[in-house]
């Protein structure tokens, strides 16, 4: 059966290392989906029916493109070592 893993990147509940590594450890077939304006309680969330509408997507064809075009969860934090911490003036 796939999986569909979603996650909001304002989620303050479960921290972005420990989903990030959950996405890494999907099987074959399952698919993730990464929400910029996303919080812990997806689909208690203002924008839950864009959620909802992945859901069903999923449950109706688990390959097929899904309605947000969230994209996948990353599986790796991005390196901030040498990012600007202010804007440039």
């Amino acid at each position: 059966m796939a999986t569909l893993y979603q996650y909001g990147a304002h989620d303050d509940i479960i921290p972005k290392h420990a989903a990030f590594r959950a996405a890494r450890h999907l099987k074959p077939g399952d698919r993730s989906a990464y929400y910029a304006s996303g919080y812990h309680l997806l689909l208690r969330d203002l924008h839950r029916q864009i959620v909802l509408d992945d859901v069903l997507a999923f449950v109706r064809d688990p390959g097929g493109p899904l309605p947000s075009g969230a994209p996948p969860i990353p599986r790796r934090e991005a390196s901030t070592a040498f990012a600007p911490t202010h804007a440039l003036g």
